[in-house]
């Protein structure tokens, strides 16, 4: 798993090209489907990186309630 937005280091024109802004969509999407699920055994591991993508997505509704 990635730690930072897509092309974050890059240049605002690059980050903003539709193919990154698609990923980081894709990447705000797993999480929220991760935050959705059962946490069972995995729940340990899976806060730290659900917590780093509410973190990269302030103005997600979704993902900052946990819920679709």
């Amino acid at each position: 798993m990635w730690r930072a937005p897509v092309a974050a280091d890059g240049l605002p024109v690059v980050a903003d090209h539709p193919v990154f802004v698609s990923v980081n969509d894709e990447y705000a999407a797993a999480a929220k489907d991760a935050a959705v699920r059962p946490p069972g055994r995995q729940a340990a591991v899976l806060l730290p990186h659900l917590l780093e993508a509410v973190g990269h997505h302030p103005l997600d509704e979704a993902l900052q309630g946990g819920t679709r």
